[in-house]
């Protein structure tokens, strides 16, 4: 029988083989593999644990092999597998000759079973992998489960581990799979903001039902006090609800981070994170000693939000980029690639210049032309042209503050699940799920442009010299505006509304109006 670890390394990871052998010569244990310290620590972990149950430790040489050699063995979870293979080699314990188990765990000194992160992960690894057998810590069992696999059982103690094992024996014998999780579709979200807060911004609440409805990028811009970041938090609350599949993607990302609590099973939101401008590019992106997912894996199927976007690290903001542009982060390092998904919705937050009172209209802004363009250099014009949805947010009128008619997020929920259906049904079969994912021949093939709808945007690709991804940006709007109106094909209204909200803030005339107001 093989037993398997799990090196919890990109969204995949790497299943790993641990080999025990035992035989006569000076008592001891080495651990060869490329282990880092934390594994070959295992080894008195490993042996305490199993003195202090009704095991016994071989008093001969014991050499684990943990394969392949060239790869790098971080973390504790290779604890209960050693002592399970050790075990089982000095015939303590009865496993199966014919069957492979995959086996997760760390050891306390009195044998209990502590809990590991990136069970899903491992769990969906061994399953593509035909391993029939997984054995993972007991507070990790929940989360184990949600990759249903046909046998998952957890144990809490090394004394329970031969009950464990006869356990795990029985399941493999069910023809059913034992996945428990509750339906997406019954789950209630509740959420601390609503959209009924924002009130006199009609532009930007628009713009978030556009951005909502097709998970496009969004950038709101404008002066202190506006509403910028008020409008970004209020974003969750009037997404589409996640499927079960997103949802498993999600958890197995947050499992890897560590982020996943060991009683909670499938996150049933689409994820929303808003790091400070100090985080690293690390922090960001992903990578680090660890190859930890970033934020923006993190944010996979929901929302990244960076308020104060300009004052972020300009590395950190063009590391961006390629991951809006491919969905997913590649990490490269010198022996190996791994990957993590990034299909996150990026919205950004900027005053207008440095010091914050452009735009005011009451308090003067002396920031000069060369320190405006620095400011807006930082974001640069590569990450800004990704950017599909721009809203400037003025400080609105007292009249707007007081009004009684503002919608809230349920009723604009509505509207915005109704269009995520309708994309949803028409992109079945396909690899797109929402209109911001759709490629050129994704855009070809599914933005029918009416002939009027046809002759607008032609104009305004003629008009306003629009580059290519600009033009396939306001066809992939303009869809997302129809399907929240319910219309199957793209019209002269939807592409010219598109327009504005990709164009915003781009004339002259916006800024020479902010500029004469000083």
């Amino acid at each position: 029988m093989q037993i398997f670890g799990f090196c919890p390394f990109g969204f995949e990871g790497n299943l790993v083989t641990v080999e025990v052998d035992i035989r006569r010569g000076i008592p001891g244990t080495e651990i060869v593999g490329l282990p880092d310290s934390s594994v070959r620590e295992a080894r008195e972990r490993v042996k305490v644990a199993i003195k202090n149950t009704q095991f016994e430790y071989p008093c001969d040489r014991i050499l684990v092999n943990l394969a392949p050699a060239d790869l790098r063995k971080p973390g504790a979870a290779f604890d209960l597998p050693i002592a399970v293979a050790v075990l089982a080699v000095s015939r303590q314990v009865s496993l199966p000759d014919s069957e492979s188990t995959l086996i997760l765990g760390e050891l306390q000194l009195d044998g209990t079973v502590r809990p590991v992160r990136g069970v899903l992960a491992a769990v969906s690894r061994a399953a593509a992998e035909g391993i029939a057998r997984c054995l993972v810590p007991e507070a990790n069992l929940n989360e184990a489960q949600l990759g249903g696999h046909t046998a998952v059982v957890g144990v809490g103690s090394l004394t329970e581990l031969q009950a464990a094992l006869h356990r795990l024996t029985a399941a493999a014998l069910q023809p059913e799979p034992q996945t428990r999780f509750a339906s997406l579709e019954l789950h209630t979200p509740s959420f601390a903001h609503d959209l009924r807060d924002l009130r006199g911004q009609p532009l930007a609440k628009r713009a978030l039902e556009i951005a909502a409805a097709g998970g496009h990028s969004l950038m709101l811009f404008g002066p202190p006090g506006g509403g910028k970041t008020m409008s970004a938090w209020r974003l969750p609350s009037i997404l589409p609800r996640i499927t079960h599949g997103e949802a498993v993607e999600v958890t197995q990302i947050h499992s890897l981070a560590g982020l996943l609590g060991h009683t909670e099973g499938l996150i049933a939101n689409r994820p929303f994170r808003a790091p400070h401008h100090s985080a690293s590019s690390e922090g960001i992106i992903g990578g680090g000693r660890s190859l930890l997912p970033g934020e923006i894996s993190l944010a996979h199927r929901g929302v990244l939000f960076l308020d104060e976007a300009p004052e972020f690290d300009r590395n950190t903001l063009q590391a961006l980029r390629e991951p809006l542009e491919r969905r997913e982060v590649v990490i490269v390092r010198a022996d190996r690639r791994y990957r993590y998904p990034a299909g996150t919705q990026l919205v950004l937050a900027t005053n207008l210049c440095s010091c914050g009172k452009l735009g005011t209209y009451d308090t003067e802004c002396y920031c000069s032309n060369a320190e405006l363009h620095r400011y807006w250099k930082k974001l640069g014009a590569a990450l800004l042209d990704r950017i599909e949805v721009r809203v400037p947010v003025g400080i609105p009128t007292s009249l707007g503050l007081v009004s009684e008619d503002a919608e809230s997020s349920a009723d604009v929920r509505a509207r915005v699940q109704r269009a995520a259906d309708m994309a949803s049904e028409r992109y079945r079969g396909s690899v797109f799920t929402r209109n911001a994912e759709l490629d050129a021949a994704g855009v070809r093939r599914y933005c029918n442009l009416s002939r009027e709808g046809r002759r607008s945007f032609m104009g305004a690709v003629g008009s306003l010299r629009l580059s290519a991804r600009a033009a396939e940006t306001i066809l992939k709007l303009a869809r997302s505006i129809a399907d929240l109106a319910q219309d199957q094909e793209v019209s002269s209204s939807h592409v010219l509304e598109a327009v504005q909200h990709r164009r915003a803030g781009e004339s002259e005339e916006y800024w020479e109006t902010l500029t004469r107001a000083q």
